[in-house]
């Protein structure tokens, strides 16, 4: 709980932040393009002033800041993760950010009987009933698998129960991709590489109440968004949607240690026959 109240106050700060920096960047930089071309111009003519001259060289050093920020938003916005920072021009960012928002958008479906949905909260509809269906809901068993009657073999290791250190987790770290999609909570494993030294102890904590079996109080993080990913140029149906899970920062944390506890005993847990 501790940890996620946090978490979602690091969120509100940080979405406010974003705001103030991106919301006027933009015309920021117009603005200051406008006025280097200007200083340039008159420049040609005559020698700037002391003052013009520290302006002129204030305002680049300030569009290098700002083009870099937007640079890194686009790239983003693109999720072309494979490349680096630097490697390729903002707007080349932006023709694929907007490639990729016309390939998701979901502009109308068909339904049972052919005819087109337009509206929103109709295809909403729609799309809620098809996956509610396929992926079904939970519901208690009747039966239960007795696995001392199958004989199978058991592996022994003592170090897939025990508690959770700081070493273990920070290893975990490393090994999270980067940029992939965030989930409800909105971090990424980028966050958690930068802001370790910070967080490293409330996460700890909150892993090592999951290992004691305390999970009451992470209700809250165990949240996930459900997207649709079309598997067609042409999806009209929503048939023609995969639906991905990105689930919490903090699920990928636990699944991630503990497949990571389970890699050294693959061979054991796959058969090659």
């Amino acid at each position: 709980m501790i940890l996620h109240n946090r978490l979602q106050s690091t969120a509100l700060a940080l979405r406010s932040w974003s705001k103030s920096l991106f919301s006027q960047a933009r015309l920021q930089m117009e603005m200051a393009n406008e006025v280097i071309r200007k200083l340039d111009i008159a420049q040609e003519t005559r020698p700037l002033s002391d003052a013009e001259s520290a302006l002129h060289k204030q305002l680049k050093l300030h569009l290098l800041g700002w083009a870099t920020i937007e640079r890194s938003r686009r790239r983003q916005c693109s999720r072309l993760i494979q490349i680096r920072e630097g490697d390729a021009c903002t707007k080349f960012f932006h023709q694929r950010a907007k490639g990729r928002r016309r390939h998701n958008l979901i502009t109308y479906l068909k339904n049972e009987v052919g005819e087109l949905i337009w509206k929103h909260d109709d295809k909403a509809s729609i799309l809620h009933k098809y996956f509610l269906c396929v992926l079904g809901k939970t519901s208690s068993r009747s039966h239960t698998i007795n696995w001392d009657s199958l004989n199978l073999s058991r592996i022994d290791s003592q170090d897939l129960d025990r508690p959770f250190t700081l070493e273990e987790l920070k290893h975990t770290v490393d090994e999270m991709p980067a940029e992939k999609a965030p989930g409800p909570d909105g971090f990424s494993g980028l966050f958690y590489k930068k802001c370790w030294d910070i967080i490293k102890f409330d996460v700890l904590a909150a892993m090592n109440s999951f290992h004691d079996l305390r999970a009451g109080p992470l209700h809250k993080m165990n949240g996930a968004n459900i997207i649709l990913i079309p598997k067609l140029d042409m999806a009209e149906q929503p048939k023609d949607y995969r639906p991905i899970s990105l689930i919490h920062s903090f699920g990928k944390l636990i699944t991630k240690t503990l497949a990571l506890r389970l890699r050294p005993l693959m061979n054991q847990l796959i058969s090659t026959a």
